[in-house]
């Protein structure tokens, strides 16, 4: 009998060890108050082909290690400091624990702002297009990768 428990308590934490869950992955910061929701995309041919490009690049450089993007699409105003909402990106990202990707936004055209993190298993970005002359708003993108 003593041979029994002993037998079952050395099984027991080796049936249940795959029993584990998978650890959580960190939340995406919120974003900023600047980030407004709009139901309609209403920008001209030429932001809407520059964000779509941004987009796609990040996508492609990010989409193969961290699996499905799923975009949220936010608008700004123009006069809006890319700088510190990367800025808030960072600070917000770090004290949930996820790890900066550098370079990310090598690819996406002069002006345009792309920065990303990433944890074991996934990552986030923020794309953002920059100001054109006589545009009052600009499209920032949210896109978080899923496995």
């Amino acid at each position: 009998m003593a041979l029994g428990r002993r037998a079952a308590a050395l099984l027991l934490p080796l049936l249940l060890g795959d029993c584990r869950a998978a650890p959580m992955e960190p939340e995406v910061p919120s974003p900023p108050s600047a980030f407004r929701q709009q139901e309609e995309y209403a920008f001209g041919d030429t932001i809407a082909a520059a964000d779509t490009a941004a987009v796609a690049h990040v996508v492609d450089v990010l989409g193969p290690r961290f699996g499905r993007p799923e975009v949220a699409r936010y608008v700004l105003a123009a006069t809006v400091d890319l700088a510190r909402v990367e800025a808030y990106y960072a600070n917000g990202a770090k004290a949930a624990g996820w790890r900066p990707l550098p370079d990310i936004g090598a690819g996406v055209s002069p002006g345009e702002r792309a920065f990303a993190f990433r944890s074991d298993r996934t990552a986030f970005a923020v794309v953002a297009i920059a100001p054109r002359p006589g545009v009052d708003t600009i499209p920032a993108n949210v896109i978080r990768f899923h496995r």
